[in-house]
């Protein structure tokens, strides 16, 4: 028994150290939820972004629904992470955290 929740506590704190970031994935199902746009374009600023806009995923943006204001947004965001990633990066000899991220059908417990 103590095991299990052993586990199950190493498994929710990977989940929670696991960096994650704001997609187009995440995008289109909040646009296709019905979440407001103005909600949407908060969320992005707030967010740490790894958008793809290229051609073909801003067409796929538009077949789904997402309005052009929030896919202004995540370019702009995008530009802004670009910079900032840029501008700072990490020293050499900084040891870079590495996260080990559980299953699936394990995240879901948490």
């Amino acid at each position: 028994m103590k095991l299990n929740i052993l586990v199950l506590a190493t498994v929710c704190a990977g989940t929670l150290l696991a960096q994650r970031f704001l997609t187009n994935d995440d995008i289109v199902r909040m646009a296709e939820s019905g979440v407001a746009q103005d909600i949407i374009i908060q969320k992005i600023s707030e967010s740490d972004v790894q958008f793809t806009l290229a051609p073909e995923h801003l067409i796929g943006l538009k077949k789904s629904g997402v309005p052009d204001d929030v896919v202004r947004a995540m370019m702009a965001r995008n530009r802004e992470v670009a910079k900032l990633r840029s501008t700072s990066p990490l020293p050499q000899s900084s040891p870079r955290l590495r996260v080990w991220h559980p299953p699936q059908h394990l995240r879901q417990s948490c």
